[in-house]
């Protein structure tokens, strides 16, 4: 009998699935984070980054270092998986308005997405699968300390 490893497209897809839903958090959180004064979004909370620094970290993360690994993957090369400098990336964030920010954010998100979908399968299978599924769970980390941020912001946490 053929030894046949399971599909990949299922995993694939429910990945898919969730970076598509990572745009649509983005896109919902940018409602509230232009409601939100500013003194609070530049206001660094207990992990060290701001509201807006955050906005800026996923965005450089998802525009540049991980944009950059996926295109490796498809050209069929190894992705530099060194962690980049947070603090590099979130540079004079606090000085840019948090609605273009929150709008890179979504951009970047879009680019990430697109540039998934078109992943070829033998870079899925050379660690697009494993790299995209930390993706996911690292931003929903993310989106979610920020979710509790603006919440706690709005005066509703009290």
């Amino acid at each position: 009998m053929p030894d046949r490893a399971a599909s990949p497209e299922p995993h694939r897809s429910a990945v898919l699935d969730q970076l598509s839903y990572l745009v649509e958090e983005a896109e919902m959180l940018q409602r509230v984070v232009v409601r939100v004064p500013v003194p609070l979004q530049q206001a660094r909370a207990l992990d060290g980054l701001s509201l807006r620094e955050t906005l800026a970290l996923l965005a450089a993360l998802d525009a540049g270092v991980r944009l950059a690994r996926l295109h490796a993957l498809a050209r069929g090369h190894a992705p530099d998986l060194a962690p980049p400098d947070p603090a590099a990336l979130v540079a004079g964030a606090n000085e840019q308005p948090a609605a273009d920010l929150i709008a890179a954010l979504i951009a970047a998100r879009r680019r990430l997405v697109e540039a998934a979908e078109v992943l070829p399968d033998a870079a899925w299978e050379r660690g697009g699968l494993g790299l995209l599924h930390a993706v996911t769970q690292e931003d929903a980390d993310y989106l979610r300390t920020l979710a509790q941020q603006l919440f706690d912001a709005q005066g509703m946490g009290a």
